[in-house]
């Protein structure tokens, strides 16, 4: 088999397309989650839809790179992930249909209004005592 130029990487390799789905690659995908929480929520969210912890820890880490934390470390206090996601491995995974929203809104910080509580972070978290 021949080679290509990039070492350990074979002609037969796929490459994902450009602004590809996490599940199926299927390219200029528009659509997808929004991930908001501690690192912990956001690695959990991946591992539901990649089916490996082990890959959604390395899918959040290079993520968390690229938004300027430190390598190798688990960001604390909340975070956010935009991952793209086609309607079709959505529904493919059991998500609701109100969780995915298109990238400008994500981009534009208007999110429908589907969210988990995360009670260390968000105002008013629930009530023990009622």
């Amino acid at each position: 088999m021949a080679s290509s130029r990039v070492p350990g990487m074979t002609r037969r390799a796929k490459v994902a397309p450009y602004n590809s789905c996490i599940c199926c690659y299927q390219g200029d995908t528009s659509t997808g989650v929004l991930f908001s929480g501690q690192a912990e929520y956001v690695i959990a969210g991946l591992a539901k839809l990649l089916d490996s912890v082990e890959e959604a820890s390395a899918t959040a880490g290079v993520g968390f790179e690229e938004q300027g934390f430190d390598s190798g470390k688990a960001p604390t206090g909340r975070v956010e992930s935009f991952v793209r996601l086609c309607r079709d491995c959505a529904r493919e995974k059991g998500l609701p249909a109100e969780a995915i929203i298109e990238e400008a809104a994500a981009r534009d910080g208007e999110v429908p209004g589907f969210y988990q509580l995360d009670e260390d972070f968000d105002e008013g978290g629930r009530d023990d005592a009622s």
